[in-house]
């Protein structure tokens, strides 16, 4: 099934789509071009804000005028790395409800646990194939992109 496909078909059974601010944390230049393709893909404009490191991500917070509605994380990153960036967003107001969705290539269950009780809403293994990889991005931004999805962003946070 192709991405285009995927999210076609479920954004009429979830309703209205919306576009996302989206802030991604990815250290590796390849893989920030291939979610940013993935994200072109589902219909989502490119990234408000991509960094290699949780310093420089969490350096935009102070700047920007509103949190964004979504948060990409890859957990293995320089600099403090994803487990760091999501328990500094966590601890701010103004980021309680901003989804964050960890795409990780780490298969590690110490990872998940880490990330689930760091504030994370969803945690995600990059599949290593590009179609699958598509159809992940995909079903996330149809997901986070719903109209009405307030009640869901706090579905995963206590």
């Amino acid at each position: 099934m192709s991405a285009d496909r995927t999210h076609r078909e479920l954004t009429p059974t979830l309703g209205a789509a919306r576009d996302l601010t989206i802030w991604i944390l990815e250290d590796d230049p390849v893989d920030q071009r291939l979610v940013t393709a993935a994200l072109a893909n589902a219909g989502q404009p490119p990234p408000a804000a991509m960094t290699q490191t949780a310093e420089d991500l969490l350096a935009l917070v102070d700047a920007a005028e509103r949190p964004p509605d979504l948060v990409l994380v890859d957990l293995n990153t320089p600099g403090g790395g994803g487990i760091h960036l999501v328990k500094e967003l966590r601890a701010r107001t103004d980021f309680a409800t901003v989804p964050i969705v960890v795409l990780t290539s780490s298969v590690n269950h110490r990872d998940q646990i880490d990330a689930v009780r760091a504030g994370v809403n969803a945690f995600h293994v990059k599949p290593f194939d590009w179609r699958a990889f598509n159809e992940l991005i995909a079903l996330v931004v149809a997901y986070w992109s719903l109209d009405g999805t307030e009640a869901a962003r706090g579905h995963a946070r206590r």
